[in-house]
């Protein structure tokens, strides 16, 4: 009931949810969590524990590593979701659709902030 074509056709050209970015006091101690209920092991690297799912990925990231991967988010408490990844079918058109918000072009692809996302940054890719 939920996955209807008419509701699945978006200006912004997304296709799918891609990822998580979760900000979390401990990412090796929540990795642990998270691998218990998954049955997923993470893969861990310096101040971040990633997940691949098969819907998409997840990362678990320490705040002070936050800004390399979401630059100008900051997170009001611990845990947060600090980031929702969207893949698009072309990225030229999720820009147009969003150049009414403040965004920008990271590595990871354009982010829009957590101000003018509803909280949470938004990176289309």
């Amino acid at each position: 009931l939920i996955w209807r074509d008419e509701w699945l056709v978006h200006p912004n050209r997304a296709v799918r949810l891609a990822g998580l970015v979760i900000c979390v006091a401990d990412p090796a101690e929540a990795a642990l969590r998270f691998a218990r209920l998954t049955g997923v092991a993470p893969r861990n690297d310096a101040g971040v524990a990633g997940f691949a799912l098969d819907g998409g990925r997840m990362r678990l990231i320490a705040a002070d590593h936050l800004a390399g991967l979401l630059p100008g988010v900051v997170p009001p408490g611990l845990p947060y979701i600090a980031g929702v990844e969207i893949e698009t079918d072309d990225e030229a058109a999720a820009i147009r659709a969003i150049a009414g918000a403040r965004g920008s072009d990271t590595p990871h692809g354009f982010l829009v902030p957590p101000a003018h996302a509803g909280g949470t940054a938004l990176i289309f890719r």
